[in-house]
């Protein structure tokens, strides 16, 4: 297990650093009342901006209501998720406050008004609500005029260095000094990132490798990074930096898996793990619940990492041509299509209706030519070219 979740407090005391603005916002918490003023917390990665509201939330026994505001960041997203429980988290006595992380993230072009929703919100918001940003700049201004805002700092090196000897006397380790010194100073102030590279150095008894949190990779160099990781720890620091969406990572991992010339049993299980992180995603895409996402990549690094120790692979895009992807994706379409209509006539899931209903279709229809009870059942001409087309991929007597 990962030393930064291990460790990660559950009391506001139990943090490092930030002394005042701890007690202010728990002030702030405490004291709020209908029509009081939102909270936002400014300040870089991995200084305890998240820790700090859960465990607040922990301590005054408060129900936390999150969205990450980087994925839901659309004023039709927002007012879809946030809103109900803006208006209704307090009606059967359980006190509740709803919390936005990454809010800079949402004052893109593409964002729909979010932003305007936000402000709309904090007028009729009956639970408090708590923003969190990684920086201050002129796009989230007009948010803070709004709010009470909570400035965090980096943490003092001094304050690092007695938190990780802590923590190494609670794993009965010892640190050599000059290890310790090396690592608080990789780390530049963010905690999180120190205590991943104190167990990584600690692993390998050498400071060689250390990631600084700054660092931030495009996804085909950290995709590549991440295959060539020495350790579990390496590769999960690298992939959690890379400046991707999930689902990007995701695909960048299979085009490279599937062009690669590792061994079929050895694939195979590597697309086992991709295909396990995937159902997390859409777990997490389904439910909301976007605190799983940290699991993600620990799930890949620590899943492919140990499958492909001794093969160096690199960033690879898929070799299908652009027409073909075409075909591919026109072909899947009106299969889904179908898949999305007929399983309503069935009265299934289009999943059961893809993997038993769909196959037994087509068999018949290379058996017997039966165009007139499709279109008896309302498919499209779309709909039988795709049934025909695969039909005729079937060898059937």
């Amino acid at each position: 297990m990962l030393w930064a979740e291990k460790y990660r407090p559950d009391n506001p005391f139990q943090l490092v650093g930030n002394e005042e603005v701890r007690l202010e916002f728990i002030k702030w918490l405490k004291n709020w009342k209908e029509n009081s003023k939102a909270a936002l917390l400014i300040g870089p990665p991995g200084i305890g901006k998240t820790t700090l509201v859960y465990a607040c939330a922990k301590f005054l026994k408060y129900k936390v209501l999150e969205l990450n505001a980087s994925d839901v960041r659309t004023k039709g997203k927002l007012e879809i998720f946030l809103k109900p429980g803006l208006i209704y988290s307090n009606l059967f006595g359980e006190k509740a406050f709803a919390f936005l992380d990454e809010v800079d993230g949402i004052y893109g072009k593409q964002d729909y008004g979010g932003l305007e929703f936000l402000l709309e919100a904090l007028k009729f918001s009956k639970v408090p609500m708590v923003f969190a940003a990684n920086k201050e700049d002129e796009r989230i201004k007009k948010l803070a005029s709004h709010c009470e805002v909570f400035r965090m700092k980096k943490i003092a090196p001094r304050l690092i260095e007695i938190y990780l000897r802590h923590v190494l006397k609670r794993e009965g380790l010892e640190g050599d000094d000059g290890l310790i010194r090396e690592v608080v100073k990789s780390c530049e102030g963010d905690l999180r990132s120190a205590l991943n590279n104190l167990q990584l150095a600690m692993a390998n008894k050498s400071t060689e490798g250390l990631l600084t949190p700054s660092v931030q990779f495009p996804l085909e160099e950290g995709i590549t990074k991440f295959f060539q990781a020495k350790d579990i720890y390496e590769a999960y620091e690298i992939l959690s930096s890379i400046k991707a969406e999930p689902m990007d990572k995701l695909r960048a991992l299979y085009n490279t898996l599937i062009v690669s010339e590792l061994p079929l049993d050895l694939k195979l299980e590597s697309l086992k793990v991709l295909s396990y992180a995937d159902e997390l995603l859409n777990r997490i895409l389904k439910t909301q619940e976007w605190r799983q996402l940290k699991y993600l990549d620990r799930l890949l690094a620590f899943g492919l990492n140990n499958l492909l120790k001794g093969y160096t692979l690199s960033y690879r895009e898929d070799s299908l041509s652009w027409p073909l992807k075409l075909r591919i994706w026109n072909d899947s379409k009106n299969l889904r299509d179908l898949a999305l209509y007929l399983s309503k006539q069935f009265h299934v899931s289009s999943k059961d209706f893809l993997a038993f209903y769909l196959p037994l279709m087509i068999v018949l229809f290379k058996k017997k030519r039966l165009e007139d009870m499709f279109r008896a059942l309302g498919l499209t001409e779309n709909m039988i070219k795709a049934i025909n087309k695969e039909a005729k991929s079937l060898e059937v007597d």
